[in-house]
């Protein structure tokens, strides 16, 4: 005879031994069958290392997708820009009068026969719209939001927070115009060619 709390293979019940008694059944105590908790199913080991091995092979994969998250983590996200300094052709292929758009930088390149060279940015200092050149005003107009600026590039009309950035422009050794986004320079800076 088994001592209480074990479960018996049989299906009779036992009593439990008085000092042992089962304080919910009214003092009495009896185990129930097996077959009457677990059903007449049982594990084979076959099933318990199927199970084991899929629980195992779930959590290395949740460990590796773990570890390539850390790893991702950790790596910088560098977007690469193109270069700032860029050439943009030759004096002979800007005419003189109004500026020349070059979308591809987003600049203004302007030529004039007194003072010579000058770059400006199309890019609106509010919220970075491109800006359009209108030659009856004379003036620059951001599409987005209205803000204007005048032929030198100060806000003349909100909401604009800066004037619009002038590049350096300088001739190269190839004889080309080159500009550098990196160094602003201000608005009476011109190129002398």
């Amino acid at each position: 005879m088994r001592e209480s709390g074990t479960l018996e293979r049989t299906g009779q019940a036992k009593a439990c031994p008085t000092q042992q008694a089962d304080l919910h059944s009214g003092g009495a105590c009896f185990s129930l069958p097996f077959s009457v908790l677990y059903g007449n199913k049982r594990m084979k080991r076959r099933s318990f290392l199927n199970w084991g091995t899929a629980g195992l092979v779930a959590l290395w994969s949740a460990v590796g997708v773990s570890l390539g998250a850390v790893v991702r983590f950790l790596t910088p996200s560098v977007f690469y820009e193109p270069p700032q300094t860029f050439k943009i052709g030759t004096p002979a292929d800007f005419s003189f009068g109004p500026p020349t758009f070059l979308a591809e930088e987003k600049i203004f390149v302007f030529r004039d026969r007194e003072k010579g060279f000058a770059v400006a940015n199309a890019v609106c200092t509010h919220l970075g719209c491109t800006v359009g050149y209108f030659q009856s005003d004379e003036r620059f107009h951001c599409p987005c939001h209205g803000s204007v600026f005048a032929a030198d590039g100060a806000v003349q009309h909100g909401p604009a927070p800066r004037p619009l950035e002038w590049f350096e422009v300088t001739l190269a050794r190839d004889g080309q115009l080159r500009v550098d986004k990196d160094r602003a320079v201000p608005a009476s800076y011109r190129l002398m060619v």
